[in-house]
């Protein structure tokens, strides 16, 4: 994919490239690389997201949420849940609660997770 939108850049640069700025000629063929770049960073981070252990943990309010329960119980009744964040983060993750399976339901929150990260970046 690298190779691919490296030639594709080139060959824009050698046909329409003789009247673009030294901006635009350094630029132009970077984009692609560096999309296809952050693009496969991103789903590296996604793939392993089932093996960490702590994942289906934080998804558990989510799930609890789209099953009925609420967040937050008195002292003597519900279930306890782990939640260290804010319950912005429990409604962030409720797609994940509507997968099939928990694997699915994990990718699905490393998904939103990584590009609520990368978004935040930009």
């Amino acid at each position: 994919m690298f190779v691919c939108a490296g030639l594709f850049a080139l060959n824009y640069m050698f046909r329409v490239g003789k009247h673009l700025t030294f901006e635009q000629k350094l630029f132009v063929p970077a984009t692609p690389l560096l999309v296809c770049l952050v693009f496969s960073l991103l789903v590296c981070n996604v793939i392993p997201t089932p093996g960490r252990d702590w994942n289906a943990a934080r998804i558990t309010p989510s799930v609890s949420l789209k099953h009925g329960y609420t967040l937050y119980y008195p002292q003597d009744k519900g279930p306890i849940l782990n939640t260290l964040y804010a319950p912005m983060t429990t409604v962030l993750f409720l797609p994940s609660a509507s997968a099939k399976d928990p694997t699915s339901a994990v990718l699905i929150a490393g998904a939103i997770n990584t590009g609520s990260m990368a978004f935040s970046l930009l």
